[in-house]
């Protein structure tokens, strides 16, 4: 069975993108699981970081996975990364700050959207990680109702 795992903290900085990539590797290399991130963020660090070809605007990402005009689905916006048995879904740059904007107008199961893509392809992972940014708006709202467990990465004090 498939878990989902959304990592949040609504401070940036504190090392989500960071605790998210280490731990997509841990799954792939020490237990041989094949791990989907989906990089939540606009700022696309993860997807920098796990699939560097796939940056910025694109025609299928995460942004149009959501984007209510322009939905498309979540299998299309699925990129191989550098790594094997490691898939991540590119953030859209921009775009997809566009569409959680137009996901505030929307009416119900707004909050659900990413919850349906992800069910469509669950059955291809073993485990399913969203980096989310740092923020709580419908992008992490989003991530919350997808995942079966959040993992609100903090920064220690000194």
């Amino acid at each position: 069975m498939t878990k989902t795992i959304a990592f949040a903290n609504q401070k940036g900085g504190v090392g989500k993108t960071t605790t998210t990539v280490n731990i997509a590797r841990a799954a792939i290399t020490d237990h041989g699981l094949k791990v989907l991130v989906v990089d939540a963020d606009p700022q696309g660090n993860a997807t920098k970081v796990l699939a560097p070809k796939h940056q910025g605007p694109l025609d299928c990402s995460l942004a149009t996975v959501l984007d209510k005009s322009n939905s498309s689905p979540m299998s299309d916006a699925i990129r191989v990364s550098e790594w094997a048995n490691l898939d991540v879904v590119p953030a859209g740059s921009d775009d997809l700050a566009d569409a959680a904007q137009s996901l505030v107008t929307m009416k119900a199961g707004r909050e659900s959207r990413l919850k349906k893509a992800i069910a469509d392809i669950s059955d291809r992972y073993d485990l399913i990680l969203i980096d989310c940014p740092p923020s709580l708006d419908q992008l992490p709202i989003n991530a919350f109702t997808a995942a079966d467990a959040i993992v609100v990465v903090a920064e220690l004090g000194q």
